[in-house]
């Protein structure tokens, strides 16, 4: 009975979110629309994936805050670069891809790659202290 009663709210959600989605044509008006850079399109295009694109940063980021600025930042790429949307997979791959690499890029910047010791500070070492350079030229010898 739970079980039925379970799948029967899924059936509501998702026709629910159906009726919210815009159809294959006025997805391409749209797109059309926040090419010529109208900011009502791009509003209703960022209330359209907000949600899921949101989703997929606080997968990928820890930080909540982290996430919000990296979905923020992945709309404002992806209409900087909408004209380069070809239509050759569904609008919401596209920008999924933009998504994850700006969540990619976020967690770059968190942890920088790491240097080997001897190649940062080796060089300062030895021409402060002579006592390295004499220690290296024993250890070759």
């Amino acid at each position: 009975m739970q079980q039925t009663e379970r799948r029967s709210r899924l059936f509501v959600c998702k026709q629910e979110e159906q009726e919210h989605f815009p159809s294959m044509d006025s997805q391409a008006e749209l797109i059309s629309r926040c090419r010529r850079r109208e900011r009502s399109a791009q509003f209703e295009l960022y209330r359209l994936y907000a949600r899921g694109m949101f989703a997929v940063c606080q997968n990928i980021l820890a930080d909540t805050m982290e996430a919000e600025d990296a979905m923020q930042e992945a709309f404002f790429k992806a209409f900087d670069k909408i004209d380069q949307y070809r239509g050759q997979v569904a609008f919401g791959a596209w920008l999924k891809r933009i998504v994850v690499n700006t969540c990619i890029d976020h967690l770059k910047r968190q942890h920088p790659p790491m240097l080997p010791l001897d190649e940062l500070h080796a060089p300062h070492i030895a021409a402060e202290d002579g006592a390295v350079e004499a220690s290296l030229e024993a250890v070759k010898a």
